[in-house]
């Protein structure tokens, strides 16, 4: 039973594209943005990113360990990716972050630019991975 319920969540992810939506959320924010060049909604765009980051991770982390509770060692290996990778992608967040800062500072558009897609690009895997979850 649990192995056709993987399954058809796997078909289902496979064909439901839900990173892809994910992924177009994310680039259509970063869009309207980028054009408009403002750091200071950029620097809200990222706070609010993180915010939703750490709420995934705090989401996947009581799955895994309502995984453990179970005794689940498929789920819970399963989770564990899931919950690994959006530890990494929060800390490059939060780097990303703090060199957005300093290329603000230092009028620095465009690396400015270059560091807020890093924050899009991890906060749509984020997404995806808390959905995968």
């Amino acid at each position: 039973m649990r192995q056709m319920v993987m399954t058809f969540s796997c078909v289902g992810l496979l064909l439901g594209a839900a990173p892809g939506n994910a992924q177009s959320v994310g680039g259509s924010t970063q869009v309207e943005l980028s054009r408009s060049g403002d750091s200071k909604e950029m620097a809200q765009y990222v706070r609010s990113a993180l915010e939703e980051m750490m709420s995934g991770l705090k989401t996947v982390s009581k799955l895994a360990d309502a995984a453990r509770r179970d005794g689940d060692e498929e789920m819970i290996r399963c989770v564990q990716m899931r919950l690994s990778n959006i530890r990494a992608l929060l800390m490059v967040s939060e780097r990303a972050n703090g060199a957005m800062k300093e290329a603000v500072g230092a009028a620095s558009p465009q690396r400015a630019e270059h560091e807020f897609r890093k924050v899009v690009v991890s906060l749509a895997k984020v997404r995806q991975f808390t959905a995968e979850a």
